[in-house]
């Protein structure tokens, strides 16, 4: 009877230290289960265009260079380099001024072609360029007239591009006036032109009228 009392006692005073010791304990109690947290739907943004409704530039960014026409060998203005096989020259140094414009890399992602203007007009109408640098100065309705980008005794020069395309006609004007007036332009020509004692003067492009949303803000 002693012995069963006192195991009866024993566990009586375990359980008590037991109890004691868990009221004790310093941890913390685990964090209550959640479920799965919702997750934030991933948004895109979209860049728009450099040139916003130009297909020509759609086409220029799909195939990531530029492909343009220069007239046929002229000193001063576009002749090609055997020894680099380079085209080299004033208006191949416009066509790197606009590539840039473009962001474009100038050594890497243009193309040249050297044809007679007239038939450079008919390649831009038919996208087969985007560009040519020294156009015909009479556009034959398939195309549209940029610039000038040079004027060399009392005749103007111009960059040709789809008479359809607005928005490009808009920007490489734009380009032009930008390399006149950070003096781009006079570079392209001291390293070109000048060299071969051909005398010209920056172009003056006129600034786009202001359209009658603008008109109607101010």
């Amino acid at each position: 009877m002693r012995r069963a009392l006192g195991t009866v006692l024993a566990g009586m005073v375990a359980g008590l230290l037991f109890l004691w010791w868990w009221q004790d304990d310093p941890r913390p109690s685990p964090p209550p289960a959640s479920g799965p947290q919702p997750v934030a739907e991933a948004t895109t943004t979209t860049t728009p265009p450099l040139v916003p409704n130009s297909p020509t530039y759609e086409r220029i960014a799909q195939r990531g260079k530029l492909v343009v026409g220069v007239r046929l060998d002229k000193t001063g203005f576009a002749t090609y380099d055997p020894d680099s096989r380079q085209y080299r020259g004033f208006d191949v140094e416009i066509a790197g001024i606009l590539a840039r414009g473009l962001q474009l890399d100038p050594a890497k992602q243009i193309e040249v072609k050297q044809m007679p203007a007239t038939l450079g007009a008919g390649a831009v109408a038919s996208h087969d360029l985007d560009l040519l640098i020294g156009a015909p100065p009479s556009p034959n309705g398939k195309i549209a007239l940029a610039g000038p980008y040079l004027v060399t005794g009392g005749q103007e020069h111009f960059v040709a591009v789809a008479a359809t395309d607005k928005a490009l006609r808009a920007k490489v004007d734009e380009l032009l006036r930008d390399a006149v007036q950070d003096g781009t332009w006079q570079q392209a020509y001291e390293a070109t032109l000048a060299k071969d004692g051909v005398t010209a003067t920056p172009p003056d492009i006129p600034e786009p009228a202001p359209t009658a949303s603008t008109t109607s803000s101010r």
